[in-house]
């Protein structure tokens, strides 16, 4: 668990201290230098080899499960990062393209042999915001599922117009990255993922008087 911190500062700082660590272990244990071949790699060469020729045997049984094709659409260089490095340690999860701005992603959508599952789409960007990009990346590919992630305050305006432009989802980026894999998973079986104050918004847009004004 201290190995997978999302901190990065608390996790080990490089791999012999984890390995320090984990000696102490065995001796409390009482686990002997010769017992410990089983869990250390002594003979680092002749023991990968084994685990490779293990590994492929153990892949070639397995039920190859499909991944959830994921492209991101982001200025931030490290809220990117964050995403990019999470996804990557999920197993149900892939990258297959980054972009940093809307006006790149839309470039990168017109070259794309497979459309991906997911876009996960920032809206505010310079040049094309977000709900520009998605709503040209619809006429692209119609059936693109994007979500925006945004850090800006849930306003009418901005929760209508992403909808219009055709957003599967709206997320905002201080929710717990664990609940953005959910919503991202949601999307992909075919859910609408929102956050609870853009819900309002919408079903108090949908419900407004004036969206059906009284029979004459």
């Amino acid at each position: 668990m201290k190995a997978i911190e999302r901190d990065i500062s608390l996790r080990y700082p490089d791999v012999l201290s984890m390995k320090k660590e984990l000696l102490v272990v065995l001796d409390k244990l009482g686990i002997s230098k010769k017992e410990r071949k089983l869990y250390i790699l002594e003979d680092k060469t002749s023991e990968i080899e084994k685990i490779e020729r293990s590994h492929k045997v153990i892949k070639n049984k397995e039920v190859v499960k499909k991944k959830i094709k994921i492209f991101i659409v982001e200025d931030d260089k490290i809220v990117r990062r964050m995403l990019t490095m999470y996804i990557k340690l999920t197993e149900d999860m892939e990258i297959i393209g980054e972009a940093s701005n809307g006006r790149e992603a839309i470039e990168q959508f017109k070259k794309f042999e497979t459309i991906p599952d997911i876009t996960l789409m920032d809206i505010s960007m310079p040049d094309v915001d977000g709900i520009k990009a998605t709503g040209e990346i619809i006429k692209i590919a119609p059936d693109a599922k994007i979500l925006m992630l945004t850090a800006l305050e849930c306003t009418r305006e901005i929760v209508i117009e992403s909808f219009k432009a055709g957003a599967k989802g709206y997320i905002i980026k201080d929710t717990d990255i664990d609940d953005i894999a959910e919503s991202i998973r949601k999307a992909y079986e075919g859910g609408s993922p929102i956050e609870p104050k853009a819900a309002c918004l919408l079903i108090n847009e949908i419900t407004s008087p004036q969206k059906f004004p009284p029979k004459n």
